[in-house]
């Protein structure tokens, strides 16, 4: 939990709970919420089970909405390739392939 702390020190919050409570979600999908921020380095987009990574800085809520969506439809096609390539159909049974 260290490093939430410190990520939410970084970018000018007291602590991580402040930090969320000052963030908008933009995406919330599978328990992963996608976020933007008002830091004093402008908005930042993040991921909060991720928040070693923070994708990046803008200087308007717009942008930083924009790129979240885009980086989130990259990741679910990748996603979906990623099933695509791993699972597939045999007698009606879904076979895992490793």
């Amino acid at each position: 939990m260290e490093h939430y702390e410190k990520f939410a020190h970084k970018y000018g919050f007291n602590n991580y709970g402040e930090m969320t409570k000052n963030s908008l979600t933009v995406i919330f999908d599978y328990g992963v919420s996608w976020m933007s921020t008002y830091t004093r380095f402008g908005w930042l987009a993040w991921v909060d089970k991720l928040p070693d990574i923070p994708l990046k800085t803008f200087q308007t809520y717009e942008e930083a909405i924009r790129y979240i969506n885009e980086v989130f439809e990259a990741t679910e096609v990748n996603f979906k390739e990623l099933i695509e390539t791993c699972i597939v159909q045999h007698d009606n049974k879904l076979i895992v392939l490793n």
